[in-house]
Parts: C-alpha cells; sequence; structure tokens
C-alpha cells in the first residue's frame, strides 16, 4: 500500500538518486522513487529541475543505513588502494564516465562515485560530446622541445649529471590520462634525443672520473 511507504532520501541530482536505488536493489530493499519538479522554477520543464524522492518501508530504514555505511567504507578502501581516481580534477574524472564502452569497468564506478561524493552533478550536458576524441586529444604527444634538446646536449657536454636527467626525462616520462592509461609524454623523435643525450651524459662522467683519477697519481 502508498501509506506503507514513508520518505527515506530526496535528492535534486538524477545520479545521486540512482546510486541509492542501486543500493537498495542490491540489498533487496523495497522502495518507491516519486519525481516532482521543484516549486516557483520555471526551468524545471526542462527536465533538469526536479526532486527525486526514494521512500521505503519504515522497517527498513536501519537496514538501509547500514547499507550506506558500509558502500561508504567500501568506496573508501577502494580508494586507499587505488588512489590515482582521487587525484584527478572533476574534468577528468567526467572524462572517464564519458567511455561508454566501459561503464562496468571499476575506475567507471569509483568515478562516478567520486564525483557524487563532490557533489557535482552529472547529466548529458556535462559529459564530453566525443569522448574518444578528446581522450585522443590528451594522449598527443607534445610538440618537438628543440629547446630543452639543446640544452640536455649542453649540459651533458659540461658536466653530464644535469645533462642524463634532461635525457632520461625526454625519453621516459608518461601522462596519466582519464582512463587510467599511461602515454609518453613526448614524440618516438624526442625520446631518441634524450636516450642519446643520457648516454652521452654517461660518457662525460665516466670520462670526468677517469680524468680526475689519472690527475690525483
Amino acid at each position: 500500500m502508498e501509506d506503507e511507504f514513508i520518505l527515506f532520501k530526496k535528492f535534486d541530482d538524477a545520479v545521486l538518486a540512482d546510486t541509492l536505488i542501486d543500493l537498495l536493489e542490491k540489498h533487496d530493499i523495497a522502495f518507491q522513487v516519486e519525481e516532482t519538479l521543484i516549486s516557483g522554477n520555471s526551468a524545471a520543464m526542462d527536465g533538469q529541475q526536479k526532486h527525486y524522492i526514494v521512500k521505503i518501508h519504515p522497517d527498513d530504514v536501519l537496514m538501509a543505513n547500514q547499507a550506506i555505511t558500509e558502500q561508504q567504507q567500501e568506496d573508501t578502501q577502494l580508494l586507499s588502494e587505488d588512489p590515482h581516481l582521487a587525484a584527478f580534477t572533476n574534468a577528468e574524472l567526467t572524462e572517464v564516465i564519458s567511455q561508454e564502452d566501459e561503464k562496468g569497468s571499476a575506475d567507471y564506478q569509483m568515478a562516478q562515485k567520486i564525483l557524487v561524493g563532490r557533489g557535482a552533478h552529472i547529466n548529458d550536458d556535462t559529459l564530453p560530446t566525443h569522448p574518444q576524441d578528446s581522450l585522443s586529444d590528451l594522449s598527443a604527444q607534445q610538440p618537438k622541445h628543440t629547446t630543452r634538446i639543446i640544452i640536455g646536449y649542453f649540459a651533458a657536454l659540461l658536466g653530464g649529471v644535469l645533462g642524463i636527467l634532461i635525457g632520461w626525462n625526454l625519453s621516459s616520462h608518461k601522462r596519466l590520462l582519464p582512463n587510467g592509461k599511461q602515454v609518453y609524454a613526448y614524440s618516438e623523435a624526442d625520446r631518441q634525443q634524450g636516450r642519446q643525450i643520457t648516454w652521452l651524459g654517461i660518457i662525460v662522467v665516466i670520462l670526468l672520473v677517469i680524468y680526475r683519477i689519472y690527475k690525483a697519481l
């Protein structure tokens, strides 16, 4: 009967309501959902300004609160085990959840929970229109770094150590994409130059050590 259900939670974000509904279904807790327009708001008719009211039986309130607490603890544990998503900005997290072919992935689920926890509103308007294109742009390597390469060669010839560091950075530095994938930050040509700078710096350091040992004899 209708009067057997009481107000449990009220949201103005469909994602927040869906998250709770998924949790209630997981624990076999009966519920009802009502959508009401926010009074006095003419923009409500666009479907974005609504209240989502979740009702459950009075006897299930304790069980539902316990389920929420356990889920929060589980989410906290997952973040502690894999904290890289926690460091993402809201825009980067939105990029993760925009990958429609990855909705079943742990990253997708966790990114959505982090955004919800931050109070971010998630809807079709906030998701990138072409997520794959956006990721392609992010994964594109940086343009040629001629100045850094020249400095690296000079540093390698003058003392070695700084040149080694610059060369190592050019040859191996990677960037983390919002979907968790790592890509090289520099082009293959720049990475090749970086490897050459690194080896040049190592050779110069070895020669300097040999020279100082020879002078000390």
